[in-house]
């Protein structure tokens, strides 16, 4: 009877919590789409595998579309023999043929959040490794390297966070680009994710009478078997 109780008061405070959603589609650039590269007409799904180029360029992918220049490019784990994703297999370079720049619109309601993405560099050129990146109306803000932090190193992925707060729910543009020498070696990024950020709730003041009857009784059941021993 007791954990039949401590259950429903469990499935009480779990129901009082907000529910967590993916915000951002294909943050980590996982997802496969139909459409053919612009560079070498490289299928999504051969990337890693192969046949053909291990990277392509795309003016749209799943989730994502170019914002300017020459498009998103994708590269795999097979392209360059110092860096893996940071997630799966598949990560961006938005300095392909030319420094380009992605977004994608976001459905936010009222609350506070955080993105987070992880960047890299692909060369020791802190120059052309810049990387811009904005909500808007939200934020904004920039990363580069090497040398940024210590962190920030060739083949080592460091984490981006920004936290915000929507005070009115809608439609955002959540914008990626490019800001470095526009050289075709330009920042890596990968696992992009916007979450809410949930600040304790107090609970009701009927869970709360229950939590307590329940201590309560637990007590009082290690009373009575003690007084049996």
């Amino acid at each position: 009877m007791i954990w039949n109780v401590i259950g429903a008061l469990t499935g009480l405070v779990l129901w009082g919590l907000p529910a967590s959603a993916a915000v951002v589609e294909n943050g980590s650039f996982e997802d496969t789409f139909s459409q053919t590269g612009s560079n070498y007409g490289q299928r999504f799904d051969d990337l890693m595998s192969g046949p053909g180029s291990s990277w392509d360029v795309w003016s749209s992918i799943a989730g994502w579309t170019t914002d300017s220049g020459a498009g998103i490019e994708i590269q795999s784990n097979r392209t360059l023999t110092e860096v893996d994703a940071y997630d799966g297999n598949h990560y961006v370079e938005l300095d392909s043929n030319s420094n380009s720049s992605m977004f994608q619109d976001v459905l936010l309601d009222v609350g506070h959040y955080v993105m987070t993405f992880f960047y890299g560099p692909r060369t020791n050129n802190s120059g052309t490794n810049g990387i811009n990146y904005s909500l808007t109306g939200l934020f904004q803000g920039s990363v580069g390297g090497p040398g940024d932090t210590t962190a920030r190193t060739i083949g080592f992925w460091s984490q981006v966070s920004e936290a915000f707060n929507v005070q009115t729910a809608g439609t955002y543009r959540l914008r990626f680009g490019a800001s470095g020498l526009s050289d075709s070696y330009g920042g890596l990024i990968d696992a992009i994710s916007i979450a809410p950020t949930v600040a304790p709730v107090p609970l009701p003041l009927p869970v709360v009478l229950l939590a307590s009857g329940i201590v309560g009784l637990i007590a009082v059941r290690r009373v009575s078997a003690a007084g049996k021993k």
